[in-house]
């Protein structure tokens, strides 16, 4: 148990003392140093101060040593922490002082990790955004709108959360009312694949919807995760419930497809982003119905950004006096994280 326990301050010393530098002899004979920040099947990363992050492919790799120690997270979400090597093609990660070093698969690895990380802990991301304008005189208008979305993420788990509303009022006379929210819970069956469990709520009476709700659950696949574009696209079966002000309810099964796309344009000046939904009623297919926003976001200054974006809902054979698309521009200021 002492030696556990010095084995364990060690790592945590080593881990609170200025950063050093990871060594890497390639198979050519240059040698690089930096610091390991990603690991895959094939290549790892290495983080640079005179090139920034260098991909280097694991079968060029002649010699790895770490000089700080690094968490492992297998695809099976169990955990080796230590510090990582490599000899002979061979990868390995010594866990304490003195320990005999561990085989490690490169294939087996889902991701890395800085420092002695014993549990995984959620990492969250989002945004909120604010839009309102007034303008009195020979028009007496006012309009207001509210958006925002969070993101956690933890090993194979990940968490969306979404809401968005506007309201608006013309010489008095209410034009624009709406509220929709909706939460996905994705579980990842492998690096690209994923199942999901998936509901929303909807509220506008100008489209004769006291509420619409969908609960429902399929796969999806990520596409592309990286620093630059986040792509996925997901299909399922849902179960849509529908309460009108005037018409009769109604409730229906529907196939669900959907896209996600957040993609920098330029890189952190802007970024092109979508959401779309595709609602097909298997009863009745012209009851159909499709949610879209689609816009771009211009990162200000300390986690404040600027965004425009259209939003386009549209509902087959919708309910007697009402129009079968609502188009909506908005401009908005918010705070991401």
């Amino acid at each position: 148990m002492r030696l556990t326990f010095l084995a364990l301050l060690m790592f945590a010393l080593a881990g609170a003392l200025p950063a050093r530098a990871d060594t890497v002899l390639m198979t050519n004979g240059d040698r690089l140093s930096g610091r390991v920040v990603g690991l895959d099947a094939s290549s790892l990363r290495l983080r640079t101060d005179y090139a920034g992050e260098i991909p280097l492919a694991l079968d060029r790799i002649a010699q790895l040593d770490s000089e700080a120690p690094v968490t492992l997270v297998l695809k099976d979400d169990s955990r080796l922490a230590g510090l990582l090597g490599m000899r002979e093609g061979r990868m390995s990660i010594v866990r304490a002082p003195g320990a005999a070093a561990v085989a490690v698969v490169p294939g087996r690895v889902g991701s890395l990790e800085q420092g002695i990380v014993p549990t995984a802990a959620w990492v969250f991301g989002g945004r909120i955004t604010l839009g309102a304008s007034s303008s009195r005189g020979n028009s007496d208008v006012t309009r207001g709108n509210a958006g925002g979305e969070v993101v956690a993420r933890r090993g194979r788990s990940r968490v969306i959360v979404g809401a968005r509303g506007a309201y608006a009022r013309d010489s008095g006379r209410g034009t624009e009312g709406n509220a929709s929210a909706n939460g996905k819970y994705d579980r990842f069956l492998g690096d690209k694949w994923y199942a999901y469990a998936n509901s929303s709520l909807e509220y506008d009476p100008y489209r004769d919807l006291r509420l619409r709700a969908t609960a429902g659950g399929g796969s999806g696949y990520q596409v592309l995760d990286n620093a630059r574009t986040t792509l996925s696209f997901e299909g399922g079966v849902e179960y849509v419930t529908v309460q009108y002000y005037d018409e009769p309810d109604e409730d229906f099964p529907a196939g669900r497809v959907a896209l996600r796309l957040d993609h920098w344009l330029w890189q952190d000046v802007v970024q092109l982003f979508a959401r779309a939904e595709g609602y097909a009623n298997l009863e009745t297919i012209e009851r159909s119905f499709v949610r879209t926003q689609t816009g771009l976001r211009f990162p200000l200054r300390k986690g404040l950004l600027a965004q425009a974006q259209v939003n386009v809902d549209w509902q087959g054979d919708p309910p007697p006096g009402t129009k079968s698309t609502d188009r909506s521009v908005i401009l908005s200021v918010g705070y991401q994280w």
